[in-house]
């Protein structure tokens, strides 16, 4: 400890910045860190080869084996610096990280961060190693978005990390709206169609919100409102104000920054920002369009993705967060809108990790009676083909040699599948062969060729691409125009439509002749028509918003190539809507194929503050840039373990109380090491609870690189345990021998040192097996804490150490087989069931088994979950109740509420009525609970009241427990004339309040009746400080 603190007050100041944000982020707690009790699995079903290269300014981590896609990535990262550098003022000292994957399969595997990875994530920054982490995505435009992104925010690190102490803290208090939405500013600049289109439609519904809204209120979301906030700030005071103004946000918070830096209030910002959205985007006109919403409107969700129209025209699958729980594959009729049954779904299939729903759509079978859409399996993408009468699945399909893809399309002659795959960084058309399972390369460039689809005659297909029209364009447009392939002949050609627009989602009509497709072309995204034979352009919609889907490269559009309806997802009041209509139905307004004008997607104000240099540097084509010939060269791969956290446990700080019992003290401190690329890791903590023989002390070893995940831990853990009793006795006070009653409270402790090896191998998602061998020392202390009273008065107390046993040591081998397929809730699991059946068994001196079975249910009824868990632990064997091993003990307040310690200090006697601790505790023990869950406040489709904040839960619950079996600290062992241990079950009943504390803790007040206590007439209130059993 005293070596520690020499090693934090010596540290330079960007060392004490790293370790203080450790101390905001992470808080580890001295756990076992073999395996979570449970929790879902995050594996890694690949062992990556990762290399080092290094430009000037980054290193980067990859396993690509294409050298020139390695060398345009590590460049371009070069190329957003000098931008990024140029507006802030400020460079990183050090080459920063990036560690870069093949595809987003490959990224979820990542052992950066723990946690899972959700397929809608593009990429993330840490701050203490300043790393990027980030996939190729199948589309460039997208990959370098992340990437000028996340360099921002390793930016935003170094800023803070120079100033104080005071600025990196306050940067993690700083609004998601202000960090985020200053790097999709730097990345994107004024001119955004996507970000344009949130605006028009709050101008729309009159729903503009201030600063403190977008604070506030998690309606407004926070890349949108705070890209469009940034914009504003830029256009009226210049870039010169980005520095200054996040640096003293940083510092002293978003409202004295807005005076300080701009003059202005965060009221004042609000009412001249808002003006100017209305002025900006009110005079844009709209043209109504005769269409009807596809699905029914009581149907609850605002987000109905990816649409995909039968070829009958009868069915529509789409993609929806219906359920709330997760996002799932629906079939609804799409004629009525009635939703017919749910397709494809995790839950249910949890042997898909996930659903690939972000920028891609799923395709029919020729005959209308087969769905199939991409999903994440076993690390790599896979095609499920599902029966949409029944919803199983017939079919899964991994292509060969093309381990990320999306966007199948199914040829007409039902022969194959069409896909734009991503093979080492490298987006292409692929054919796959259902009948052969062969399969073709259509395309070989570096260019993202995406969304594939058939004409009806199954000669041609129809795309989307950011190759140029032309040879003396830029070398890498990042603007997408349509092309189309003939299959025959393997001939692309580019369409020379709408230079400059976002051109995609090419779909055929019914004649082979034409080709409907999306675009931002006026600055909106509309419908149009191109008929490549004859060279005609149609403008097809006029929305005041446009047709999207989550990201502008997501699929919005489906025609059915029977009936020539059409079906798209459009964007209004901040929700994606289906809409379908007839050909005919539509406004087929012709156009030159020249016609580009982006003011609808310029984001106000204009004009603009004199010149912006981000817009002007984005907008340029730097074909010479002599970044681009950055030198990027081989360097040996560095393994050090370095620190990633350092934390406090026990609420975060230390503390000391005294009472009858000793002085206490509670806290404790961890920090973790580890390598570059997460895969090995060492946590070393600390803590104490209790007196000052209750450290505790933990080293852990954890190497995450392969699946099979294995470890090695040091540990000093104190166990305390113990038993109450009375006795006749005497006692000198003054000279005098005095005849009193003892009341005693026998305190055990039981230290474990123990050395162990373990390992786990996840089978899925939501199953895995864990394995552990230890080699283990206990000894023991046992100290006698007396009160002595006579005729009902205390008149002295005591303290005295009693003979213990001798040391012990043993081996322990542990197996254990765990699943979990819940559903998290903001304060207990809402939905599912998880199951945990172990055994151990100890061998040597110490000989027993111990058997763990803990199972529990879920069970969902909208805003009610009736949840049930039984639990039974117990220790069979030669030495099984000996007293060595700590007794189980019932009445803790996470097992059997009403019946804990310390609510027995007054007298923790039985009295008449009254169940004993002693009567509560055993070597094996069996807990059975029950709950009515109500979800409170929280989430409006969640909760029967809907809350920004706190996210609550009360709950009915009726706990039950039993303990049995000697517990080896018997009335002959303490030498008391201690009450009868015969066990006795115990129950309870009351209501609960859950409280999510901001995701930091989850509080539970509880009123519980302990019916063994008092014969229920008195009840007790207790706190847990643990999110739902």
């Amino acid at each position: 400890m005293a070596r520690w603190q020499h090693r934090f007050l010596s540290l330079s100041r960007p060392q004490m910045a790293q370790l203080l944000i450790g101390l905001l982020l992470i808080g580890l707690g001295l756990t076992d860190c073999r395996a979570q009790y449970f929790g879902q699995n995050k594996i890694g079903y690949t062992t990556f080869q990762f290399k080092l290269h290094q430009t000037r300014n980054f290193e980067l981590y990859h396993y690509l084996k294409n050298d020139s896609i390695r060398d345009f990535w590590a460049r371009q990262s070069e190329i957003w610096y000098k931008t990024h550098r140029h507006v802030l003022g400020d460079s990183i000292p050090f080459r920063n990280p990036v560690i870069l994957y093949n595809n987003h399969a490959d990224f979820q595997q990542t052992n950066v961060t723990p946690g899972p990875i959700d397929p809608a994530t593009g990429g993330f920054a840490e701050a203490l190693k300043n790393r990027i982490v980030m996939p190729i995505t199948k589309v460039n435009a997208q990959t370098d978005h992340v990437l000028g992104h996340e360099i921002v925010h390793a930016l935003q690190f170094q800023m803070a990390q120079s100033g104080d102490s005071a600025s990196i803290a306050g940067l993690f208090q700083l609004p998601l709206w202000f960090i985020e939405g200053m790097a999709e500013y730097l990345s994107i600049g004024p001119v955004d169609a996507h970000t344009a289109l949130w605006m028009r439609d709050a101008v729309q519904a009159n729903d503009l919100p201030t600063l403190n809204d977008l604070t506030a209120n998690p309606r407004f979301f926070p890349y949108r409102w705070g890209h469009a906030f940034w914009a504003f700030t830029t256009g009226t005071w210049g870039e010169q104000v980005v520095r200054p103004l996040f640096l003293t946000a940083a510092r002293q918070g978003v409202e004295p920054a807005l005076q300080r830096v701009l003059g202005v209030s965060s009221a004042e910002f609000s009412r001249r920002w808002q003006a100017s959205l209305r002025a900006q985007f009110v005079p844009f006109p709209s043209t109504p369009t005769n269409l009807s919403r596809v699905l029914n409107r009581n149907v609850l969700t605002s987000m109905q993705l990816a649409p995909a129209l039968s070829p009958n025209g009868r069915y529509v699958a789409y993609l929806s967060e219906k359920n709330l729980f997760s996002i799932d594959v629906f079939l609804a009729d799409a004629r009525t809108g009635r939703v017919l049954r749910k397709l494809i779904s995790t839950t249910r299939n949890s042997h898909l990790d996930a659903l690939s729903y972000l920028e891609s759509a799923g395709t029919w079978s020729p005959d209308s009676k087969q769905f199939g859409f991409v999903a994440f399996a076993r690390g790599r993408n896979r095609l499920v083909v599902v029966d949409v009468s029944n919803g199983r699945i017939r079919r899964e399909i991994e292509i060969p040699g093309v381990p990320a893809f999306s966007n199948p399309a199914w040829s007409p002659d039902n022969r194959y599948i069409a896909v734009n795959g991503l093979v080492d960084g490298q987006t292409d058309l692929y054919l796959y062969d259902l009948q052969d399972g062969s399969v073709r390369q259509l395309t070989n460039d570096r260019y993202s060729e995406l969304q594939p689809s058939w004409s009806p005659d199954g000669r041609m297909l129809a795309y989307a691409t950011d190759q140029p029209a032309k040879q003396d364009d830029r070398p890498l447009a990042f603007d997408h125009r349509l092309a189309l392939f003939d299959v025959a002949a393997n001939a692309p050609r580019i369409l020379d439509i709408f230079p400059g627009a976002d051109n995609l989602n090419p779909v055929f009509g019914t004649d082979n002749q034409t080709i409907y497709f999306l675009s931002d072309r006026d600055g909106y995204r509309n419908l149009y028509a191109h008929r490549p034979f004859g060279d005609e352009t149609y403008q097809l919609t006029r929305f005041f918003t446009g047709i999207s889907g989550i990201t502008p490269h997501a699929p919005a559009l489906s025609v059915s190539p029977e009936t020539g309806q059409v079906v798209f997802s459009r964007f209004e009041r901040q929700g994606y809507y289906m809409y379908r209509a007839e050909p005919l139905d539509l406004l087929w307004l012709p156009l030159t194929n020249k016609s580009v004008d982006h003011t609808a997607a310029t984001l106000p104000p204009l004009p603009r503050f004199n010149q912006d240099f981000v817009a002007a540097r984005l907008n340029s084509t730097r074909p010479n840039d002599p970044l681009r010939t950055e030198p990027v060269q081989a360097a040996p791969m560095r393994n050090q373990l370095r620190i990633t956290g350092i934390s406090g446990s026990g609420g975060g700080g230390a503390g000391v109380t005294a009472n009858r019992f000793g002085t206490n003290l509670s806290g404790g401190v961890n920090a973790t090491f580890s390598d570059m690329l997460g895969d090995r890791q060492l946590s070393v903590g600390l803590a104490v609870a209790g007196e000052i023989t209750d450290v505790s002390g933990q080293i852990t070893y954890l190497n995450r690189r392969k699946r099979i995940n294995w470890g090695a831990s040091l540990s000093h853990v104190p166990f305390r345990s113990g038993g109450v009793g009375s006795r006749l006795t005497t006692i000198d006070v003054g000279g005098q021998t005095v005849p009193v009653l003892e009341r005693a409270t026998d305190v055990q402790r039981t230290f474990e040192q123990q050395a162990t090896l373990f390992s786990y191998l996840p089978l899925s998602r939501t199953r895995r097996v864990e394995l552990a061998g230890a080699v283990s020392r206990y000894s023991f202390s046992t100290v006698r804490t007396s009160e002595f009273f006579f005729r009902g008065n205390l008149i002295g107390t005591d303290r005295q150490r009693l003979p213990s046993p001798a040391d012990l040591y043993t081996a322990q081998l542990s197996a254990a087989y765990v699943g979990d397929n819940t559903t998290p809730g903001p304060v207990a699991p809402l939905k599912g069931h998880r199951y945990r059946v172990g055994a151990e068994t100890s061998f040597g001196p110490l000989q027993m088994n111990t058997i763990t079975a803990d199972y529990r249910q879920y069970l969902r009824f909208r805003p009610l979950t009736l949840a049930f868990r039984g639990l039974h632990m117990g220790r069979y064997g030669r030495d099984a109740a000996t007293g060595i091993i700590p007794p189980f003990f019932v009445g803790f307040p996470t097992l059997v509420r009403g019946y804990a310690a310390q609510t027995y200090a007054s007298n923790p006697y039985r009295g008449d009525g009254d169940v004993s601790l002693n009567q509560m505790q055993g070597s094996s023990m069996a807990v059975a609970n029950a709950e009515l869950r109500l979800s409170l406040t929280g989430h409006e489709r969640m909760a029967l009241f809907r809350s920004r904040v706190f996210p609550t839960e009360i709950a009915l619950f009726a706990d039950a427990g039993y303990a049995w079996g000697r517990t080896g600290l018997e009335p002959d062992r303490l030498r008391l004339n201690a009450p009868s241990v015969s066990t006795t079950p115990v129950y309870s009943t009351g209501v609960s309040l859950r409280l999510n504390l901001l995701g930091f803790a989850v509080l539970e007040p509880f009123y519980a009746i302990p019916w063994q206590r008092s014969g229920g007439s008195q009840g007790v209130f207790g706190l847990n400080i643990a999110a739902g059993w």
